[in-house]
């Protein structure tokens, strides 16, 4: 709680890569919220049950995403979608 937490650091290896950024606050206490921060910009609040999915681009490994807990401890749910990795496919 109070404490920033990052939950993906931009690298150059990202520069000018396609890249798309789910987050999910799990919380079920409609009071407790995450704060999102890019770039030491906050761009806005989660509430319980809230989620984003955004694009994200990485210029100059200075656009970490952050989120903060200031009014509980929250259930947080995240992942990246970025161009340059090989996922690993299910078979039949």
């Amino acid at each position: 709680t109070g404490t920033s937490f990052d939950l993906f650091d931009a690298t150059t290896a990202g520069v000018d890569k396609a890249a798309k950024v789910f987050i999910a606050n799990d919380t079920e206490d409609p009071t407790y919220f995450v704060t999102i921060v890019i770039d030491a910009k906050t761009i806005g609040r989660l509430y319980a049950g809230d989620w984003m999915f955004i694009p994200w681009n990485q210029d100059d490994a200075t656009h970490e995403i952050e989120i903060t807990s200031t009014t509980g401890t929250n259930t947080v749910t995240w992942a990246c979608f970025h161009e340059g990795e090989t996922l690993p496919t299910s078979a039949d």
